[in-house]
């Protein structure tokens, strides 16, 4: 049997019944000891229970901390089920968890869910993005008036921009503060989440800075950026003060000229 069938089939015993780990274990693990080829597995099988609760627990923990103990286990349980681990990486496991809970929600769960764990993996995927230099003001300050429209900002990998249907920035808020969250409010928002150091943030943005960021990362010109504030009457100041705050946050890894 090859490595890659011998690992397949460990798997599935792994994950499987525990009835018909007997017969199968014999075929591709040996006895050791005491220990049955049957046993070395059960022994791996009441471990991954666990370890999938771990990675979750650690790439959601808001979500862990609003729904307990009992019921984040259930969630993990079946979300395992329903879309089990297929990456070596088990840091990957959680990347479908948000449209787990938009389609296999209890009809008494808050519907506020799956936004909060979108929030959470942005924010697990940036800490782990790749890193990048970051500019400062006079990058900006320096461009000469002619060469500003043409310019275009480059920005970091690590960063991500969403939209909620609820306004999950303050259960968020209030779950890292140890307070009550507040209860699901359906509204439509927007959050920029980005990692500057060691340390990852969000920020609660308008919905043209969110199209002005989206423009800005595909490489537009900043006159095109710019035109994303053209709804707004002090258009111009309103742009350069987020192309200003881009940069104080770090969010700019250069600027072309």
């Amino acid at each position: 049997m090859k490595l890659s069938q011998a690992q397949s089939a460990l798997y599935k015993l792994i994950v499987g019944a525990p009835g018909a780990r007997a017969d199968a274990a014999k075929r591709i693990v040996r006895s050791s000891g005491r220990l049955s080829a049957a046993r070395r597995v059960d022994i791996y099988a009441r471990q991954y229970p666990a370890r999938m609760h771990e990675s979750l627990a650690a790439d959601f923990p808001k979500l862990h901390k609003l729904l307990k103990d009992d019921a984040f286990w259930e969630l993990v349980g079946a979300y395992a089920a329903a879309f089990p681990s297929q990456h070596h990486d088990l840091g990957q496991f959680g990347h479908q968890l948000e449209a787990f809970l938009r389609t296999h929600q209890h009809d008494d769960a808050r519907p506020d869910l799956a936004d909060l764990a979108r929030l959470e993996w942005a924010r697990a995927e940036c800490f782990t993005e790749a890193d990048a230099p970051v500019v400062g003001r006079a990058a900006l300050a320096q461009l000469p008036p002619e060469a500003f429209v043409a310019a275009r900002l480059r920005l970091v990998p690590a960063r991500r921009v969403l939209c909620f249907g609820y306004d999950v920035l303050p259960v968020w808020k209030a779950l890292d503060a140890g307070r009550r969250p507040p209860k699901p409010r359906p509204a439509a928002r927007w959050a920029v989440v980005w990692r500057q150091d060691f340390d990852v943030f969000h920020l609660g943005i308008e919905p043209d800075e969110a199209d002005a960021l989206g423009a800005a990362g595909q490489g537009a010109p900043l006159a095109e950026v710019m035109a994303a504030f053209a709804s707004r009457e002090d258009a111009a100041p309103a742009a350069f003060a987020a192309f200003s705050r881009w940069v104080h946050e770090g969010l700019v890894s250069a600027v072309d000229a």
